[in-house]
């Protein structure tokens, strides 16, 4: 193990209090805390010590606000890898250091906590937007902050003299012809539509005149060409070999990929699974927070229960996380997030030769089983968690050939 060392750093200077004394020793601790390997470690005090000695040479940016230093020295960093050709990882590494090392100082009480956007008057009024969107709609968080996105970028489109009292058909139907006009037709159809969300809120908080997003045209769908392919069964099962199930990390990935597959979870639900969702007895899987906020309870078949349980006795680190599917690599107890769910079982289809990537896939797969094997779209709709049965719908759509094998030969003409 390498000697910490001591270094005075000021990252702002507000009389004594802003000296902040940067122990190495506590930084390892902390790191190696989180499951960091030795070799890691050391790689990351190193560069918080170049950090360091980089901030002290900078006695006019010590004011600065500290995401902005830390931008400022990974732009200098990142040109220093560039002169002496240091491989691509140095960057990533930098990176990773100084996000962990940030994490550590606002934990330690030693950095200001990231700063609150200003309160302005169309800040207060987004916010109360999302509220209303999360009280009274019962939005998922992501929804949310789509639809808080595209307010703010609407409120920056409205001329600044102009209020939202005057606001009319005119402009409305000016901002979705721009829209379809930068972006992509999906894009541009998500826009309109929480565009009309949007106005229905500033119609019910009288910030604008009511019926406003009945001026929002409907844009033409998509071109519906060739049909989305789906993993046939041949390809499931390679996918399901593809994973390495006497090891730790072979075990979570593959009762994850069979929550996906067989239960029909999103990659976010899957990610949010909690221990006490898991109902042992009944054989039930309980998921409370779902993308519509509605609680729903999944039958769990024979072969998913027996890969978590597997997972659960054999393969799950020991954490003080509650969620079923935790990181094994470091910074240890935490639970996966939604893109390594993603990123998860596209490296398994790599691994098995296979077209698909990400997580939807299996979603997609199993809908079109079921609706293959004759289920009703209303059952799909229940087991997916669809509010609506047009989000259903395109699993309904059967394939050219599919119509092809069914359809009764053309009767012969004996003369």
């Amino acid at each position: 193990m390498f000697k910490a060392r001591l270094h005075q750093v000021r990252l702002w200077g507000e009389g004594a209090g802003g000296d902040l004394t940067i122990i190495n020793a506590d930084y390892v601790a902390d790191l190696a805390a989180h499951g960091y390997l030795p070799r890691t470690i050391q790689l990351y005090v190193e560069v918080v010590e170049e950090l360091s000695r980089w901030l002290v040479l900078q006695p006019v940016m010590r004011r600065g606000a500290l995401e902005e230093l830390l931008g400022r020295f990974i732009r200098v960093y990142g040109a220093r890898c560039r002169r002496r050709h240091w491989p691509a990882y140095r960057m990533l590494l930098c990176r990773r250091a100084l996000q962990r090392w940030l994490v550590f100082l606002r934990e330690k009480g030693w950095a200001r906590p990231p700063a609150a956007p200003p309160s302005t008057g169309s800040e207060r009024l987004v916010r109360a937007y999302d509220r209303h969107l999360a009280e009274v709609r019962g939005l998922a968080v992501g929804t949310r902050r789509n639809h808080a996105v595209r307010a703010r970028r609407f409120l920056r489109w409205l001329s600044p003299k102009r209020c939202l009292k005057q606001l009319g058909p005119k402009e409305v139907l000016d901002y979705v012809v721009e829209c379809s006009r930068c972006f992509p037709v999906a894009t541009a159809r998500d826009m309109a539509s929480a565009l009309r969300s949007w106005l229905r809120f500033l119609a019910w908080a009288r910030k604008c005149r009511p019926w406003l997003d009945q001026a929002v045209p409907a844009l033409a769908p998509w071109p519906r060409g060739e049909l989305r392919r789906g993993l046939n069964e041949e390809e499931y099962r390679r996918f399901l070999a593809s994973f390495e199930r006497t090891t730790p990390l072979g075990r979570r990935n593959y009762a994850l990929a069979l929550c996906l597959g067989e239960l029909g979870l999103r990659a976010g639900e899957a990610a949010g699974l909690q221990l006490k969702d898991l109902d042992w007895r009944r054989q039930v899987l309980r998921l409370p927070q779902t993308k519509g906020r509605r609680e729903r309870q999944l039958p769990v078949p024979a072969q998913v229960s027996r890969a978590l349980a597997d997972y659960l006795q054999r393969g799950r680190p020991p954490s003080a996380c509650l969620a079923v599917f935790v990181r094994h690599r470091p910074p240890l107890d935490q639970p996966l997030s939604r893109a390594q769910v993603g990123s998860a079982m596209s490296c398994a289809f790599e691994r098995a030769g296979l077209w698909a990537r990400g997580a939807h896939v299996l979603r997609y797969r199993l809908a079109t089983r079921l609706q293959q094997r004759g289920v009703g779209l209303k059952a799909i709709a229940d087991l997916l968690g669809h509010q609506s049965l047009e989000s259903t719908a395109r699993y309904a759509r059967v394939h050219f050939e599919a119509l092809r094998q069914a359809a009764l030969p053309w009767p012969e003409v004996w003369r």
